[in-house]
Parts: C-alpha cells; structure tokens; sequence
C-alpha cells in the first residue's frame, strides 16, 4: 500500500517513531528502509531479478547534461502565475520542481567534493526534498550552467578509483559512482515530471526530451512515482 505523508501527516508521525527521517521510505512492520538505495530496496522487498546495469560515469554527465538544460528551458515556459503551484501528491511548488532538479547536481558536486550526507549534517528540509533556494528561472539558468560546468570538470579531472571511493550517507554509504547515478535517475524523472506540468497547462514543451535519453536508465513506470 501507498501512502503520500502530504496528504497524511499522521503517516509522517508514524515513520518518525520508527526513526524513518527521510523520504521516500518503505516500511514494513517495525523495518524500513529508505528508499534512495535501490539495492537496499530490492534486499528489502525480495526482489529475486538481476538488477539494472548502472551506465558510465561519462554517459551518466551525458545524461545530466542534456537533462538539466531541458529542465531550465521548461522552467522558463512556466506562466509566473504558476510558479506557486504545486505539483501532483508533493509539498512542491511547479518553480520548485524545476530547481530540485539543479539542486540534484549541487548536491552531487558537494558529495564529490568529500562532504559526508548524514543525518547530522542534513536538516529536516533536504531529507523531505524541499528546497531552501528558489531562483527565477533566468538566475536557475545560470545556476544550471555552473553545476553542469562543474560536474563536466570533476569528471575530466577525477583521480583514478574516485568512483569506487565510499561515502557515508543518511541511506547507507554509498560509492560515488552510485551517487552519481542516482543524481541522473533524479534529475531524468524529475524533468520529465516538468514536461508534464507544462502538458497540463496546455503548453507544449519546447524541445521535449526524447525517448532514447531514458535509456538505460530505471525509469519508474508512472511520471509521478
């Protein structure tokens, strides 16, 4: 069963007795697990499948690259009434959305970087996926070009076994080439998220992302999932 804690704030209160402080979260009984470790998840649920092969480092900048300039390009096609509105099941404004998507590679870039992402060094906003910037979408493009420079340089520049290197997290340590892609995987299903708040507003987005940049790459079946 499903719960969106949004809409059931006794639900939060639930996961938070059971020391679950971030979202998303599976639970069961008195178990749960956090569910931005996919290997975890699948440990949790008994998933008995292979799982999905995790692409390049390269191609997975490839990916953000055209990603993130898509998502600023939407974001400028938003009507500026509409920038507080939120999206579907989420404590997320439609401006929001599309800077939670840069922030996906900031916060990528900080973890790269060496920072550690533990409970202690995350307040309660970042652990919701809230934001505590939001930029027009002409200060988000610039935004967006710098994290993308940044990341495009880290990667020419990373010393061997930087993606092997382990970093703690408040969902387990993780190496930083799967901190890498979870950063893709979000910001791939969070930009196709924004296509379809344009799509319904009735606007049609400019230059929509294709099919073939989600390949390779787990998408889940359901754009608001």
């Amino acid at each position: 069963m499903s719960i969106n804690v949004v809409e059931d704030p006794a639900a939060m209160g639930e996961l938070k007795e059971m020391g679950a402080l971030a979202l998303p979260v599976l639970a069961r009984g008195g178990e749960h697990v956090i569910g931005l470790d996919m290997d975890r998840v699948r440990a949790f649920i008994g998933a008995e499948e292979p799982p999905p092969q995790v692409l390049p480092a390269d191609e997975l900048v490839q990916r953000v690259e055209r990603f993130v300039p898509a998502a600023v390009r939407f974001a400028g096609q938003l009507p500026a009434d509409c920038h507080d509105w939120q999206i579907p099941g989420r404590d997320r404004t439609y401006l929001g959305l599309a800077n939670h998507i840069v922030a996906h590679v900031e916060i990528f870039l900080t973890l790269a970087g060496g920072a550690d992402f533990t409970l202690d060094g995350v307040d309660e906003d970042v652990l919701r996926g809230l934001e505590r910037r939001i930029d027009p979408p002409r200060q988000l493009e610039g935004r967006a070009g710098e994290a993308t420079g940044r990341l495009r340089d880290w990667l020419s520049t990373a010393a061997p076994g930087e993606l092997d290197r382990v970093v703690a997290t408040f969902f387990g340590d993780q190496t930083v080439h799967a901190l890498l892609a979870g950063c893709a995987y979000s910001v791939a299903q969070h930009t196709r998220q924004l296509m379809s708040v344009l799509e319904m507003l009735g606007i049609q987005p400019d230059e929509p992302v294709g099919q073939d940049a989600y390949a390779g790459l787990p998408m889940p079946a359901g754009v608001w999932e």
